[in-house]
Order: structure tokens, then sequence, then C-alpha cells
């Protein structure tokens, strides 16, 4: 059975050594501990060369040859009786090299299992076809809901359509903090979307918030010509 050192163990043991030379040479001459000394360095050279040899022995007999013609099913199961081997015989299996026949003098390269096993790839995702024709019943529902407004729509009188205006008020913030409203931007749209006013307002008042990011009004529109005082716009939108 191959006997395995790391260079730690071998610091370690090194340093035992040197501890039993202190504690057992005390009592010796110069002449005698130098030639302890000398003695004990022969040793432990001595001792280097044999882990050192069997870790070379241990490592090579670690390597395992896998034939070049050999299936991936095959291969695997060369892998695994290594293995199983290397376990059964008390040695690590992490440390077996798998070399494939005719590389035995290149680098020893290591085959794990993975490589024997494709690339997975992820499978794309396509719609299901109940999703697809869910999809498709509500965009028809939807057409026939908008086809239905359409018509229904279009059996109304233009009198009567005439009546109705659509009105949007943009406000602005007065007094303290802005917390008052007052009014900046008057828009009117018929029946059929069609502008019929659309302009700014002036405020009377200072104006302490302009909300643009609400409103888009910015000051640079109340302060311009085509402003609207705003007496003549509430009498002018009645």
């Amino acid at each position: 059975m191959a006997f395995f050192m790391t260079k730690k163990q071998k610091a370690q043991m090194r340093e035992r050594r040197r501890k039993k030379q202190k504690l057992g040479g005390s009592d010796m001459t110069e002449e005698q501990g130098q030639a302890q000394g000398e003695e004990n360095s022969k040793k432990r050279k001595l001792d280097n060369q044999d882990v050192d040899e069997n870790q070379n022995e241990s490592s090579s007999s670690l390597i395992v040859v896998i034939p070049a013609n050999s299936k991936a099913k095959d291969a695997k199961k060369i892998r695994k009786d290594a293995r199983r081997k290397a376990r059964s015989e008390g040695k690590d299996e992490n440390s077996i090299k798998f070399v494939i026949e005719g590389q035995e003098n290149d680098e020893p390269k290591k085959i794990e299992a993975s490589a024997s096993k494709r690339p997975k790839t992820h499978k794309k995702s396509f719609p299901r076809i109940n999703d697809m024709l869910e999809e498709q019943k509500k965009i028809e529902k939807e057409q026939q809901q908008v086809e239905a407004k359409r018509q229904a729509e279009a059996k109304l009188p233009e009198d009567i359509k005439s009546k109705y205006l659509a009105l949007d008020c943009e406000m602005v913030g007065i007094g303290l903090e802005g917390k008052q409203s007052a009014l900046a931007r008057v828009s009117l749209l018929d029946w059929h979307g069609e502008v019929i006013l659309d302009t700014f307002v002036k405020v009377p008042s200072r104006v302490t918030d302009f909300r643009t990011h609400v409103s888009g009004v910015t000051a640079k529109h109340l302060h311009s010509d085509d402003a609207m005082e705003l007496h003549a716009c509430r009498k002018k939108v009645g």
C-alpha cells in the first residue's frame, strides 16, 4: 500500500525530529552532536527520497488508460470500475488520472465524466396551441366590440352628436406650497374628436407649482401672447 505525505506533514515530521535532537543531545559533546546532526540529515534525505519514490510509484499506478476506439458508455464503465477498485484498496479515487490510449507519453489529460456527455441544450419554448386560440378569441371579441360601437354611432343623427363635447382642463398650483389649484389650460373636442378649443389661460395669482410633470404647463406658456385671460376663457367656454 502506497504511503502519501503532504508538504505540511513532511515539515511537521522534520520539526519533531529537531526537537528530539535538542532534548537528547544536551549531554553530548560538540563533536558527538555534530556527528549526530550529520547522521540525522542523512536519514532525512533518505526518508524524503523514499517518500518521493512512493509517491511516484503510487501516482504511476493511479493512471488508467482508456482505449482510443472505446465508446462513451464503455469509457464510463472503465472509469467507474477504476474508482471502485481504488476505494476498495484504500486509495483516493480523486487522484486517478485517465488518459486516452496513444497519449501516455503526453501530459496526462484528466477526463471528467461530464466530458463524455453532450452539452445540455435549452429547448426552445413554443406557444401552446390553446394559448394561441385564446389570444385569437380575445382579439376577435375586441374587434366585434369596436365594430358594434361604430355601427351604433352611425345610427345616431348629427344633431344629437353636435350636442356632445369633451372638456379637459390642466391646473397649476398657487398659494402656499402650491396646494390650491388654478386653471392654466382648456381643451374642447367634438363628437368626432375634432379640436374646437385648445388654449392656455393666464393665471391672475403667482404660480408656486406648475405641476409640469402632470400638466405639461411651463411659465412661458402662461406668459405668451396666445394665452387667454381667465374671464375671456370663461365667457368663451360658457
